[in-house]
């Protein structure tokens, strides 16, 4: 039988960041980097599929090379820069964003993989991740590649989505997608409402096997038909770095948690620890110890013994 992968679907786009206080960091790999983080964290066989511009290896190449993450799914799209932004914090804390390339958005849209892109890959997919606007459209083009080779989604849902007048939309797309991602304040926007408990109520209606229901700096819910699960955050007691990319890499460590077979709670506990693993530098896991692997799935089931069965 061929090995099956996990994939991250999504855009790159590395970051400078300039603080009010004159501290500059430059050349943070960013976007859906931190979807594939939180799937290599727990396994080798994973790729992402996204677009970049002529001077990728200049920024993506030495950190591929040095974590043997295949580039299946990188296309060129024949742009002379990958993606590139500065934020610029100003002393109110509001900031301002911009291309550091002349001419050039971050919103371009050459940069963002399609459903063709994705189309070679699915016969050797396991799951994929979608960080992605509640697009009926996209999902069932996204749909008859399942029909052709059968794998299984996790949807992290855009911000910019979770919006009342999207609610019907995001129903009918969960109707086929297997795993959900959204997090509190998100979920709260798309109900329409402030009642946390009510806003669970909801999600658990919503039709996902799964559904991750993060709450920040206090952890996460893990939600099925069955049951919803609060597990408190796993607390890294070094320096935090950089909680950036939180979200997508425990989104995809519990999709590849998900479809390993681990149950809902276990699944939530890999989704803290893969959060726990990302705050510890700016951008993504520099080097993957996969010594750490055997180690940390050791020790979370035991965690696991402490919630309910």
């Amino acid at each position: 039988m061929e090995k099956k992968y996990y994939g991250a679907f999504g855009k790159l786009i590395t970051n400078s960041i300039e603080y009010a206080d004159g501290r500059t960091i430059d050349e943070i790999l960013g976007g859906t980097i931190y979807g594939l983080e939180g799937i290599h964290l727990w396994t080798d066989d994973c790729y992402m599929i996204t677009k970049v511009g002529n001077d990728f290896d200049d920024y993506y190449g030495q950190w591929y090379q040095q974590n043997n993450i295949s580039r299946w799914g990188v296309h060129q799209n024949g742009k002379e820069h990958c993606l590139y932004t500065t934020v610029k914090y100003n002393p109110d804390g509001t900031y301002e964003e911009y291309s550091k390339w002349e001419g050039q958005s971050f919103d371009d849209e050459t940069y963002a993989p399609t459903v063709q892109d994705l189309a070679q890959y699915v016969q050797n997919t396991k799951a994929c991740y979608f960080d992605a606007d509640p697009d009926p459209e996209f999902f069932k083009e996204v749909a008859k590649l399942q029909a052709q080779s059968p794998f299984k989604i996790m949807w992290e849902i855009k911000t910019r989505g979770c919006q009342p007048q999207y609610l019907d939309a995001v129903k009918e797309i969960l109707k086929g997608v297997e795993m959900f991602s959204i997090n509190m304040p998100e979920a709260k926007t798309l109900f329409g409402t402030d009642n946390e408990e009510k806003c669970i109520r909801l999600v658990q209606q919503l039709p996902a096997q799964f559904t991750l229901l993060r709450a920040g700096e206090r952890g996460l819910y893990t939600v099925t038909p069955q049951r919803v699960v609060f597990i408190p955050i796993r607390r890294y007691n070094g320096p935090v770095q950089d909680p950036t990319g939180c979200g997508n890499s425990s989104t995809t460590g519990a999709m590849w948690a998900w479809c390993e077979g681990y149950d809902d709670v276990m699944t939530g506990l890999i989704a803290n620890t893969t959060a726990y693993y990302n705050v510890q530098q700016y951008g993504p896991i520099q080097k993957f110890d996969p010594t750490m692997r055997e180690k940390e799935l050791a020790y979370l089931k035991e965690e696991r013994n402490k919630y309910p069965k």
